[in-house]
């Protein structure tokens, strides 16, 4: 989910299951260990060092937060109809909240 995604929370008419889902395939598909450490890259790059910890603090704010969080419940419904939608908020949540502490 870009940085433009994680802002339309605001603007609910603009919002997208499939960009949180993508949050979530993204987590499954790589290593925390990995994010982490490019993620701490782009932390302290001079260029990229604010918008990565707005990109964290979205990402704790509407993932690492929990199931219930906006951003685990859009993944877990992008599930509808063909898998489990309360396992892939429970697994984003989680995922996200291991990179948080990662970082």
């Amino acid at each position: 989910m870009s940085h433009t995604s994680l802002t339309k929370r605001d603007t609910p008419g603009r919002l997208n299951d499939k960009d949180a889902h993508d949050i979530y395939r993204l987590l499954v598909a790589t290593s925390t260990t990995d994010m982490a450490a490019a993620i701490k890259r782009l932390h302290v790059d001079q260029l990229a060092g604010h918008p990565t910890q707005q990109a964290l603090g979205y990402l704790d704010e509407l993932f690492a937060a929990g199931p219930d969080a906006l951003g685990s419940i859009m993944a877990g419904r992008a599930e509808e109809g063909v898998g489990d939608p309360a396992v892939v908020a429970a697994s984003v949540a989680v995922l996200s909240r291991d990179l948080v502490e990662a970082i």
